[in-house]
């Protein structure tokens, strides 16, 4: 009979997966729970108690590394391939990296979106000319399991593209099998994982307001409406629609953070780069702020990843002189989320009724909203409502009386 993991641990699951990919008697099943997260699911008559799966697991572990020295090697990027730059959420680091990482002979495994399940999934590629199955952030859980395991037992050489927790997984894996050197290490700055729900409500909600319901692809953050402004964009047979920014149900949704895995809350990984060989993101902040194609910004976190960042196309790279302070400065760096369990159950509620759409939980969202951060709300989108060269004009300003020429 299969059961879920002990209960009181539940909620520190990350859902890396990695308990799965390192088990010797395929004893773990991971899927989805009924809210929407991956969790593992023992099968009591193969387990034998080796105890592997706890020794990669973040819930066992007292004594998670922290930062310590900011001194990282950082940099400014935008991609000098133009489809790559339109295509991609910020400047197209994941491209760069993947280009020459593939020149070195590793494979390489991302993230792709399986259409039919409504769901993000591990995929392995060799060949640049498949990058296109991991293009674009997926603001959602995946499920990197199958993936995961079968390089790890492959004897390979891999770069991994993950979030900070599931490269912790890997990254205790790989030390404990010893095979620290086939594998380079790539994460993102991340905000938070919300429950696949809440996607699987959104895009159900997007086909309701169509005729055309088949959807050919999906560009994650797209920049329809230009880098900074949170948007995706549905392609159909026939027509292309690009979900609005101002009160877009899912974006904000996904921003409120009532929905994140639990253990995203008190998350220590995001705010730590010493699992990883490199970590990537937007480059928000002011010096790019006007920018309205997209920028990334590198960090080389291993002597490894240091590396690998000195060899990145000379074209591509805007700024080799970068602060790591100013990257972390508006990413969720150091950030410790506040979980508003009342707002919670009731949207999670709302997400598991089969007789609601997203609006309706949307609704619930703003309605259980403190005064304070209605006006935060309302203040945002005011912001979005300006014209872009309005808004830009302003930022020019602003960041002329706060920075000066910095």
């Amino acid at each position: 009979m299969n059961h879920v993991l002990k209960e009181q641990l539940n909620n520190r699951c990350t859902s890396c997966s990695v308990c799965f990919a390192v088990c010797p008697r395929n004893a773990i099943e991971f899927k989805l729970s009924e809210n929407g997260f991956y969790r593992p699911f023992i099968q009591e008559d193969l387990c034998v108690n080796c105890g592997l799966c706890k020794t990669v697991c973040a819930k066992y572990d007292n004594d998670i590394l922290e930062d310590n020295d900011a001194n990282y090697s950082c940099i400014a990027l935008k991609s000098t391939n133009k489809n790559i730059l339109k295509n991609s959420s910020s400047g197209g680091a994941c491209y760069e990296i993947a280009k020459l990482l593939l020149n070195e002979g590793y494979g390489i495994i991302g993230v792709t979106y399986d259409h039919e399940k409504k769901e993000a999934i591990g995929v392995y590629f060799d060949n640049i000319g498949e990058f296109e199955k991991i293009r674009g952030s997926k603001y959602f859980q995946s499920d990197i399991s199958v993936t995961l395991r079968n390089a790890l037992n492959s004897g390979k050489k891999y770069a991994i593209f993950a979030t900070p927790c599931q490269i912790y997984g890997i990254r205790k894996s790989i030390e404990k099998l010893h095979v620290e050197n086939n594998f380079i290490l790539i994460d993102i700055f991340c905000h938070g994982t919300p429950t696949v729900l809440l996607w699987k409500k959104y895009i159900d909600y997007q086909q309701k307001n169509i005729h055309d319901k088949h959807i050919n692809d999906i560009l994650f953050r797209s920049k329809a409406k230009g880098w900074h402004r949170f948007c995706t964009t549905f392609v159909y047979e026939k027509k292309q629609k690009t979900s609005k920014i101002i009160n877009d149900p899912f974006y904000t949704l996904f921003f409120g953070k009532d929905l994140f895995n639990e253990a995203c809350y008190p998350c220590k990984f995001r705010s730590t780069l010493r699992y990883t060989d490199i970590r990537i993101g937007d480059f928000w902040g002011f010096r790019y702020d006007t920018d309205l194609e997209g920028v990334s910004c590198v960090v080389g976190a291993s002597e490894v990843g240091t590396q690998i960042l000195e060899k990145i196309d000379k074209a591509s790279v805007l700024n080799r002189n970068i602060k790591f302070n100013e990257v972390t400065a508006a990413q969720s760096y150091g950030e410790t989320h506040s979980l508003n369990n009342k707002r919670r159950n009731s949207l999670m509620e709302s997400l598991l009724d089969s007789e609601s759409d997203i609006k309706d939980t949307f609704k619930i969202y703003k309605k259980n909203l403190s005064f304070k951060e209605k006006l935060k709300l309302l203040k945002k989108n005011l912001i979005k409502a300006f014209p872009l060269k309005m808004s830009n004009f302003f930022k020019k300003i602003y960041h002329s009386k706060k920075y000066g020429d910095k």
